[in-house]
């Protein structure tokens, strides 16, 4: 479960933001919540952020997940090692000399660990790794780079056990110790990094925001017929016509039939067929794109990140989505979105520490804070205030 995410000189993020999955002390919609009875908090199940365009919101989410990759992905090499990729801010350039960190809130199997790192264009600046057993956080390492000495100091818990100091002589200033650690015999960090490796799913494209490749979907009804079953039933509770669909290998790849009512010469009642791509409309194609990653993310309670949901979709298609993301989510998954549809900024589905504002200043650099921040009386028209420009986050148009 992700509980915050912080970063700093980050694409259009050049100070400090915080987003936070972490539940607000607010009444209503007690089902979009999840108890985390050892901490006595709630986290959201959902969070929706909304902004103009070239606002910073897909940035946010690239923050999130480029974080991710940069953990999974790195890895020692003894003879040459690449340079991790450094995401600044661009607006000013005395950014490039500065650092960029990631700070990520996490819970596994009911325990709060926050992990952070912080590096340049050279090398990484600082690591560090906090549990939560107690209101008093156990450090279980940290290792910061010492400008006077040109070397890094390093402090381990008592509780951090196996191979660290092996580890430690073989991570090298561009890589993380974290990565390092959990191919090795250090239970804790093992622990973290599977949790980055396996509990967040992404679906952004840059190069056309909403719009994915269906193979998720396709691959998970290959697996198992009971896969194919849950689709279907998904599908004709949004109203769509699709009886049937048949997936196939092949060498050019996955390839699908959709199959409809329809009469022969006879009038007699037939199934139709229909190829996937090419003869479905692009908003049936973005639905079962998105409906394999949204059940498996259900099942299995992981964290699931959308770059414009709603793109092509009807509003009432979309809240339909969303409210099932409510009310069947018995895992404990999470679903953080951007969207344009103003129509979803809905008292009736979303308490307002669920929806997010991302601004920018005349330089580009963006700005995120939550609707709770705001002084919103009971029942007013939220749509209304936003696309009047009270919470900000709305394109000037001149």
């Amino acid at each position: 479960m992700l509980l915050y995410f912080k970063t700093f000189n980050n694409f259009s993020y050049q100070d400090e933001v915080t987003f936070s999955m972490v539940a607000g002390a607010y009444t209503d919609h007690l089902e979009n919540t999840i108890n985390v009875e050892k901490y006595k908090i709630k986290t959201l199940k959902t969070s929706v952020i909304y902004g103009a365009n070239a606002s910073g919101k897909s940035n946010l989410l690239k923050a999130i997940t480029n974080g991710v990759v940069l953990i999974q992905n790195s890895f020692i090499d003894s003879k040459s090692f690449q340079q991790m990729p450094f995401f600044h801010n661009l607006t000013n350039e005395k950014n490039e000399s500065l650092f960029t960190y990631y700070v990520y809130g996490i819970l596994i199997e009911g325990i709060q660990f926050e992990y952070s790192f912080a590096f340049n264009q050279n090398q990484i600046l600082e690591e560090r790794l906090l549990e939560y057993r107690s209101q008093k956080p156990i450090q279980h390492f940290i290792r910061k780079y010492n400008t006077v000495t040109n070397v890094y100091d390093w402090n381990f818990s008592s509780l951090f056990t196996g191979k660290k100091e092996t580890v430690k002589d073989i991570t090298n200033s561009k890589t993380l110790f974290l990565t390092i650690g959990s191919q090795t015999e250090l239970p804790v960090a093992i622990k973290v990094l599977n949790w980055f490796k396996f509990n967040i799913v992404w679906t952004i494209n840059s190069d056309s925001p909403g719009n994915l490749n269906p193979d998720y979907t396709l691959k998970y009804i290959l697996e198992n017929p009971n896969h194919k079953e849950t689709i279907l039933k998904w599908l004709q509770e949004a109203d769509f016509t699709i009886e049937d669909i048949l997936v196939e290998e092949s060498i050019a790849g996955l390839k699908a039939t959709t199959f409809h009512k329809g009469r022969n010469t006879a009038g007699e009642e037939i199934l139709t067929a229909f190829d996937l791509t090419s003869q479905e409309s692009a908003g049936t194609n973005r639905f079962i794109a998105w409906i394999g990653v949204w059940i498996d993310v259900l099942k299995t309670g992981k964290v699931l990140l959308i770059d414009e949901l709603g793109n092509s979709m009807h509003t009432l298609l979309s809240k339909h989505l969303i409210s099932e993301f409510h009310s069947k989510n018995v895992n404990n998954a999470q679903l953080i979105f951007t969207t344009h549809d103003t129509n979803l900024m809905n008292p009736e589905l979303f308490r307002r520490d669920q929806i997010w504002i991302v601004d920018r200043d005349k330089l580009g650099n963006s700005k995120l804070y939550p609707l709770s921040d705001y002084n919103i009386k009971k029942g007013k028209i939220l749509e209304n205030s936003y696309l009047q420009g009270v919470y900000g986050g709305i394109p000037h148009i001149l």
